[in-house]
């Protein structure tokens, strides 16, 4: 469930930058972008189900450092307000926050006891 959570978050990002550059023309750096508000959404969205689903003890508290990457990566994704868009760093970036993602997931079910 997490990973699914954490890939869709990649997609609503993904399409929020790539959309932000095709909607802005080089004459009009106001123009909006459709896909700003889906992705505000969804990461909102994340921020209630993530710790939901700690408090209900269905993942350890540690899930929720791993998500850390993901919300840090979509606020200042949101927060940018670049007219160019680099492809390819956005591929790498995405490639270094799915890294800190499993990693951290991984340690949070490695090192988090066993309910019981």
């Amino acid at each position: 469930m997490q990973v699914f959570l954490f890939f869709a978050s990649g997609v609503f990002y993904v399409r929020m930058r790539i959309h932000g550059m095709m909607a802005q023309p080089k004459d009009a750096p106001g123009a909006s972008n459709p896909e700003f508000w889906p992705c505000v959404m969804y990461h909102a969205l994340l921020l209630i189900v993530i710790p939901a689903f700690v408090l209900a003890r269905i993942v350890p508290w540690a899930v929720l450092l791993a998500f850390a990457p993901t919300w840090w990566r979509a606020a200042a994704g949101l927060a940018r307000e670049e007219a160019r868009l680099d492809i390819r760093r956005l591929g790498w970036s995405e490639v270094v926050v799915a890294t800190a993602f499993v990693v951290i997931l991984i340690a949070a079910f490695h090192f988090t006891p066993p309910r019981g």
